[in-house]
């Protein structure tokens, strides 16, 4: 798949000191993501199970953190886990399965590998939940094989794009895929063995 052209328009304003508004940066991030979906969607040998629109919620990083960690706490954020996701999870991005929504930051940079990168990552799990393979599908595959995958696909996808990866970055997602291949146990879905994807 080609971006260079649509990377190409998405920095002119950047060139050109024009400023980006609100609708023009969520514009270009569903650009990102409505590529990302197109280049996925037949790769998958399971049926799409849920048909749900493609949804995007915008969020600081400090909202994002908190409002994952509130999830995973179930609403308590009094308990110790909650500071401890808070203090160390650090999470700047994710997809909401039961909503079925893409959460990201409101500043990503469309010239920053690693941010290009987390639109990426959190469509392909979208993109999973589609084709039935998180907890709540008929084809549901472990987290981390979920994740391993994403991780597989985010790199070659923003190869795709012509973008330049620096060696930081390939080491990041080597570092990544190396920690959720130690997670996988074998099990008809969670192995490596398992992954329908031609990635």
């Amino acid at each position: 798949m080609k971006y260079i052209l649509a990377i190409i328009l998405w920095m002119l304003p950047v060139i050109t000191g024009a400023t980006i508004t609100r609708s023009d940066y969520e514009n270009k991030v569903y650009q990102i993501a409505l590529k990302t979906v197109s280049n996925l969607e037949n790769r998958y040998k399971t049926p799409i199970q849920f048909d749900v629109p493609l949804k995007i919620v915008f969020l600081s990083e400090s909202d994002i953190g908190y409002t994952w960690c509130k999830q995973t706490n179930y609403g308590n954020t009094k308990s110790k886990n909650f500071n401890e996701c808070i203090n160390d999870d650090a999470v700047e991005a994710y997809y909401d399965i039961g909503k079925g929504t893409i959460i990201l930051r409101n500043d990503l940079s469309f010239n920053r590998t690693y941010d290009v990168g987390s639109i990426v990552h959190e469509v392909v799990h979208y993109v999973q939940d589609r084709h039935g393979l998180t907890w709540r599908g008929n084809y549901a595959r472990c987290i981390s094989l979920l994740e391993y995958e994403a991780m597989s696909i985010e790199l070659e996808l923003i190869n795709d794009l012509d973008i330049q990866i620096s060696d930081w970055f390939k080491s990041y997602v080597k570092r990544w895929k190396k920690k959720f291949a130690n997670r996988l146990t074998g099990k008809t879905n969670c192995s490596i063995d398992s992954l329908e994807m031609l990635i």
